[in-house]
C-alpha cells in the first residue's frame, strides 16, 4: 500500500524543499526514463529534462523531477547499467 496525502500548507507557504527539514519526495524506478518522461508529457505533466549522475556509486543513473497535481515533488529514476554498490 502507498498512502499519499495532500497537506494544507496555507499557514506556512510552499511545501518544504528536499533539502529542508520535513522535505520529502517520492521516487519511482523506471526501466526507460525517456519513455516515462514522454508518457508524462503526453498527459500534460511538466517534467524536467533527465539528468545523468557521472560520479560515485550512482554513476550512470538517470533522474528527472516532476510535480504531482497537489505539489509533491516526484522523481523518475533509472539505473540502466545497475548501481555501482550492488
Amino acid at each position: 500500500n502507498l498512502e499519499v496525502f495532500e497537506y494544507d500548507t496555507s499557514d506556512r507557504g510552499a511545501h518544504p524543499g528536499n533539502h529542508q527539514r520535513g522535505g520529502h519526495h517520492l521516487a519511482l524506478y523506471v526501466d526507460d526514463i525517456g519513455a516515462a518522461v514522454a508518457h508524462l508529457r503526453a498527459q500534460g505533466v511538466p517534467v524536467d529534462e533527465p539528468e545523468r549522475i557521472t560520479e560515485g556509486p550512482a554513476a550512470g543513473s538517470l533522474w528527472a523531477y516532476f510535480r504531482a497535481p497537489w505539489g509533491l515533488q516526484m522523481e523518475l529514476v533509472s539505473y540502466p547499467q545497475g548501481k555501482g554498490y550492488e
